[in-house]
């Protein structure tokens, strides 16, 4: 997944699905569908969501460490609302975007890779 370039102004989708191989974490370009990330895990849980940031960014990030007006959205998973994630995005120059309660159109895109079985072909 770490194949494309995070522009300035980005807004990237993040999430979370289990799979016969694990937890499948992923990170989603919106401006462009590609995957920017992603990180496979037998435990769905903070350490894995901050490996997966921790690739995009080492990837990705300018010469300052960061990229200037990225925006993560994801859903309101425990591991998107821990402190540990909140704490790690703004220290690399991303906003925080965060569906709201019971709507799940929000995070559509990222969801609909899961749902269309293009994650068993990573």
């Amino acid at each position: 997944m770490l194949m494309l370039q995070i522009k300035s102004g980005s807004l990237m989708l993040h999430n979370t699905v289990y799979s016969m191989i694990g937890y499948l974490s992923a990170i989603k370009n919106l401006r462009n569908g590609e995957i920017v990330s992603y990180h496979i895990s037998n435990h769905n849980d903070n350490p894995q969501v901050l490996e997966t940031f921790r690739k995009a960014f080492e990837a990705h990030a300018d010469v300052t460490g960061t990229i200037p007006g990225l925006i993560v959205h994801s859903d309101l998973g425990c591991q998107y609302t821990s402190h540990a994630y909140h704490n790690m995005l703004p220290m690399v120059g991303a906003q925080i975007s965060m569906s709201r309660r019971g709507n799940c159109y929000d995070n559509a895109s990222i969801e609909s890779f899961f749902e269309s079985g293009s994650s068993l072909s990573l």
